[in-house]
């Protein structure tokens, strides 16, 4: 989002980094509210700890200056959040513009109130990735790109995958997992992967920029979350600029960004279904004759059409931009 701004309007754009681990909390302090004097507009993209602790004095700040606030929700935490938290959600009922990422979470802020909601893409930095031809219809090749830890359903994954192996004999099935391992899961994932080791294949961490070039090699994504509101998780956006299907649970936002049979597959939260997917017939011509149609979705997410709604935002006025995100 920073650098999109950035590329757009140049240097009218003014960053208050929140993060804590780069700053102090004094320094987080005269950060924001210098910017916060500089801007014309007010750009809040915090977490939770944050938007607890800056969404109303930074609002009050904006307001007694006459300048503009939205805030820019990432995920879909908001709406279960500020029903606990009155404060913020006064304060966050004021602002200009909310931008959430999803229409479940949009919804989710309407039903408690919220007029003020507008929405706005996950956006990235990518290029189209040319796909690899694989003609070898005996072998389908899946991965998982995320964190590893138990809520991200990687489990389910390997359980699905080496039960359909086991069931199609003339068709073997791989996949390969990808991403950071939490350190208190690490001693138990390993030796379910190396128990599995026939079919299944730890592959370490990507670099984000690398992640669509990794995802095209494969047949399918899958995406076995067992968080129902994930948003619209960045790995899934990869996939698509890769060409590459998403077989997914059926998170709540999913079908926003993924039609079944079209861009990928969508299954329910038993995972038997998962396994019965997999163990359809033909179904990696199924999965090549959707490839093209990920490439379709992919322009949606390119920081030009994604960004357009707050692009619009600024371009009512002449405004200098101040942007306060945990970077």
């Amino acid at each position: 989002m920073i650098r999109a701004l950035t590329e757009k309007y140049g240097d009218i754009v003014v960053v208050a980094d929140t993060n804590r681990i780069n700053n102090n909390g004094f320094t987080i302090i005269v950060n924001v509210i210098r910017a916060v004097f500089k801007g014309d507009l007010i750009v809040l993209a915090v977490c939770n700890f944050a938007v607890k602790l800056l969404a109303l004095p930074v609002y009050l700040l904006a307001k007694l200056q006459k300048k503009k606030i939205v805030y820019v929700l990432i995920g879909g935490w908001l709406g279960k959040y500020v029903s606990t938290h009155k404060i913020t959600k006064w304060a966050l009922k004021k602002y200009d513009v909310i931008f959430a990422e999803t229409k479940v979470t949009g919804k989710a802020l309407l039903e408690q109130g919220f007029a003020n909601i507008q929405y706005l893409d996950n956006c990235k930095y990518l290029k189209k990735q040319k796909k690899v031809p694989d003609n070898n219809p005996k072998e389908v090749h899946f991965c998982t790109l995320s964190r590893v830890v138990p809520e991200k359903g990687i489990e389910d994954a390997i359980e699905a995958i080496c039960e359909a192996d086991s069931r199609i004999k003339e068709v073997s099935y791989y996949l390969d997992i990808y991403g950071e391992i939490e350190e208190a899961y690490k001693d138990e994932i390993i030796k379910i992967i190396q128990t599995h080791s026939n079919n299944i294949s730890y592959k370490g961490v990507v670099k984000p920029e690398q992640c669509p070039e990794i995802i095209s090699k494969y047949d399918a994504l899958l995406f076995p979350t067992r968080v129902k509101t994930e948003g619209m998780p960045g790995t899934v956006i990869d996939a698509m600029f890769a060409g590459t299907p998403v077989i997914a649970v059926d998170w709540n936002a999913c079908r926003e960004v993924i039609s079944d049979g079209v861009n990928g597959l969508i299954y329910s939260w038993d995972n038997r279904e998962l396994t019965e997917l997999l163990c359809k017939p033909n179904l990696k011509q199924a999965l090549r004759n959707m490839q093209e149609n990920c490439f379709s979705v992919a322009d949606r997410f390119t920081p030009e059409i994604a960004m357009k709604p707050l692009f619009d935002l600024y371009d009512e006025k002449a405004i200098k931009v101040i942007h306060i995100k945990d970077l």
